[in-house]
């Protein structure tokens, strides 16, 4: 593809950098506010610039993921946003404020023209250097302001994360919806009579803002449920906003649709027709809202909103994130909005064999393709099956199963259903034994009709070799356990089981089945599918069946051991960190971190063990360098837990008892050691070997600690407030024998101090 000069270039006479960079004559490097960090710039222009595959589905860019900023810049579920739309026929495009060009790298691949403006040069530079080998790309680095746009020029102009900031491209604006209507009327006149606006923008009523999620431009929760006080002129906005914003800037024609979890690094996006049908909170099962600037933990089970407000019909109005499209034409944009919904599988598998799936809509069937035009290897034992679908509506099984387990938390309740499954599979293996897709027949792809009757779906896995209908039975409750492992809890509880393995034996007692026998084939067959599509490890898998059941929502019995580092004089920053994801229980376990930076002397380490409390052990923790294949290098060795306490600084922690006894209680959700290297080194790595026990005894006693001291507190208060009306009482007496009231105060003073 010939690169051709557009109007925005001819027009507006800018010249060609060095750099490959198109910028306004005479303007050089251009000042810009906006940035993810020198050290997280430097690392992604790095990191592409010496990549051999730059595409918006590059494996190679996803494998050098370390933090955020760099997941943001190189996962390729930035694209997914887009896949909801049918982006064909058009031929010039815009993009506005293109960042480090993950979007341009995918407008690109569609064939189009593509002008990219951005004003950060840094940026600019990495976004040239994204899209390097498509020519069809034109990046622009310069102010917005200082650029006149064609009139009439482009099919489609895309504001992916800009319009929240209308106010610092507009400052003399009256308010910040002024500022967007001025952006926007702008805008329409650059775009042809049929062309559309494309915008991705957080929804300032979004469900992870209400339950506490800090605002991802302030870092600070409620600031948007509050009308943003005190703007600093970035603001997002809730749907009726939008309607009103549209139809001032004159955009009367438009289309919402709902990216989750949000509009960042979507894995669904569902149009707005779509979100009043039942199936729609069946998509977002397993989907959790993140906050990209602190550590969030939703406190309740999302999808349970997500039903509701599907019931309700205002899901919406409610979704994280909106992905508008807007013009003045209703029959393209209803060509261009063209689907129900877009799901794009997890990234827990390898790229090659991620799917998506879409449905277009009023249409009847589901089309399924890979993700990666390239790069599938064929697997032993195993197919993949990538194939178009009738559209079944009904409750997925695997919702109905939960539905009776968070209601009843009865086995005599649940066991009929897997007993009327398990019958299922006996049946579909006598008549499509040939198929040999029995593999995924699972609760998640069954779907109860509106007849009672199962109708499975997405059977995208077929196997070289018969399997027993005893096998998917097991990997179908085994599957349903991880995914909704909280639920379980009340029900572990009052059978007395202690790991999914107790479960799982129980299950198949009920239902006359021998399992104990077969579980060790079960697990190596199991584990040797997932190992070849990159799913889980034989570890991950059988720690969940022996280990007990998680408090939190993430599936397995997990904590997040995280590192920072910084030079001398430098404070610790979330770009400068890893985290990573270890096993609850009392086996001893290294948690290894590859630094991806040389470190000299002096520079410090910040370990953090968990984002919990609680107690455990750590047995060493040490800090080597292993530079270009040299002999390893140890720069910091600590072999006990006592030695750690003496040479480290501690946050939230106290040490108890000694030698190999030595136990450290975290008091608080953010404990941390920090030490200092006393030689530098390249390719570090930090290994900690330690446990950290879950123990249903310590969540007794903490909450009994807990209630006792809320107890003496209320007390405390009442004592403080009894001293201070005799106080009162004294100071406004007249009388000269104080003996008596000195004598009350006395005994409450005792009472205070026993």
């Amino acid at each position: 593809m010939l690169r051709t000069l557009s109007r925005l270039l001819t027009e507006n006479q800018l010249e060609q950098s060095d750099g490959g960079l198109w910028i306004v004559p005479g303007t050089g490097q251009q000042p810009f506010a906006y940035s993810d960090g020198d050290d997280a710039e430097h690392y992604v222009y790095d990191v592409i610039a010496n990549a051999s595959d730059t595409s918006s589905t590059s494996a190679e860019l996803e494998s050098r993921i370390r933090d955020w900023p760099s997941e943001y810049h190189f996962t390729s579920r930035r694209a997914t946003l887009l896949r909801a739309l049918d982006l064909s026929g058009m031929q010039r495009v815009l993009e506005l404020g293109c960042g480090c060009g993950a979007i341009s790298r995918y407008l690109g691949e569609q064939g189009m023209q593509v002008d990219a403006i951005e004003g950060s040069t840094r940026r600019a530079q990495i976004a040239h250097s994204r899209c390097r080998d498509l020519d069809n790309v034109n990046i622009v680095n310069a102010n917005y302001n200082d650029l006149s746009l064609p009139d009439g020029e482009y099919d489609a102009i895309f504001l992916i994360g800009v319009l929240e900031y209308a106010k610092r491209f507009c400052p003399d604006a009256e308010d910040d919806f002024a500022a967007v209507h001025e952006v926007l009327t702008a805008i329409g006149k650059s775009l042809k009579p049929v062309g559309v606006m494309i915008t991705a923008i957080e929804n300032r009523l979004g469900l992870k803002y209400l339950l506490g999620a800090t605002e991802d431009h302030y870092a600070v929760p409620y600031i948007g449920l509050h009308e943003y006080p005190d703007s600093a002129g970035i603001r997002t906005f809730d749907h009726d906003d939008w309607q009103g914003i549209l139809d001032s800037a004159g955009f009367p024609e438009r289309e919402f649709y709902a990216p989750f979890p949000d509009y960042k690094i979507p894995t669904v996006v569902m149009h707005e027709g779509f979100l009043d049908q039942p199936q729609a909170a069946s998509h977002l099962r397993g989907l959790t809202s993140r906050d990209y600037l602190h550590d969030f933990s939703s406190p309740v089970d999302e999808n349970i909103f997500w039903k509701a407000f599907q019931q309700g019909g205002s899901l919406l109005n409610f979704a994280n994130s909106y992905l508008i499209v807007a013009g003045r034409h209703a029959g393209n944009i209803d060509r261009i909005a063209c689907n129900d919904f877009v799901h794009v599988s997890g990234q827990q598998r390898k790229l090659a064999y991620r799917t998506v799936t879409s449905k277009r809509r009023g249409a009847l069937k589901v089309t399924k393709q890979r993700l990666a035009a390239s790069g599938a290897e064929d697997i032993s034992g195993i197919q993949q099956l990538c194939m178009d679908e009738d559209y079944i509506q009904g409750e997925l099984l695997s919702e109905t199963w939960l539905n009776t387990l968070m209601i009843w938390q009865d086995m005599d309740r649940l066991v009929p259903l897997f007993r009327r499954y398990h019958d299922y599979l006996k049946d579909y293996a006598h008549n499509n034994e040939a198929a040999r897709d029995i593999f995924d027949v699972l609760p998640f792809n069954i779907v109860v009709d509106d007849q009672g009757d199962y109708q499975s779906f997405d059977r995208e896995w077929k196997l070289d070799e018969v399997v027993a209908p005893e096998y998917v039975l097991f990997r179908g409750l085994f599957w349903f356990v991880f995914s909704n492992s909280s639920y379980f809890m009340p029900l572990f509880k009052k059978e007395k089981f202690h790991s999914t393995h107790d479960f799982l034996l129980e299950c198949f007692s009920r239902l006359g089945l021998e399992l104990e026998k077969h579980l060790p084939d079960y697990i190596a067959f199991e584990e040797n599918i997932q190992q070849k599509i990159g799913l889980y490890t034989q570890r991950d898998l059988t720690l969940s069946l022996n280990a007990g059941l998680s408090s939190n929502r993430s599936g397995l019995a997990t904590y997040h051991p995280r590192v920072y580092w910084a030079e001398q004089g430098h404070a610790f920053s979330e770009g400068s960190s890893l985290i990573t994801t270890a096993a609850l229980g009392a086996e001893r376990q290294e948690v290894v971190f590859n630094l991806p930076v040389s470190l000299p002397a002096n520079s410090r380490v910040r370990f953090d063990p968990a984002e919990r409390e609680g107690y455990f052990h750590i047995y060493s923790l040490r800090v080597i360098s292993t530079d270009d294949g040299a002999d390893e290098q140890t720069l910091l060795s600590l072999d006990s837990g006592v030695k750690l306490a003496q040479s480290a600084k501690m946050h939230g922690l106290t040490l108890h008892g000694g030698s190999s006894r030595a136990v450290f209680v975290a008091n608080n959700d953010d404990p941390w050691f920090e030490v200092s290297l006393p030689t530098g080194g390249k390719q570090l790595q930090l290994i900690v070997e330690m446990d950290w026990p879950h123990s249903e005894e310590y969540e007794i006693v903490r909450a009994e600690l807990q209630q006792l001291n809320n107890e003496w507190q209320w007390e405390k208060e009442k004592l403080v407030q009894e001293i201070a009306a005799l106080k009162r009482e004294r100071d406004a007496s007249s009388r000269t024998d104080s003996t008596p009231q000195q004598g009350v105060l006395t005994r409450v003073f005792k009472k205070l101090k026993g």
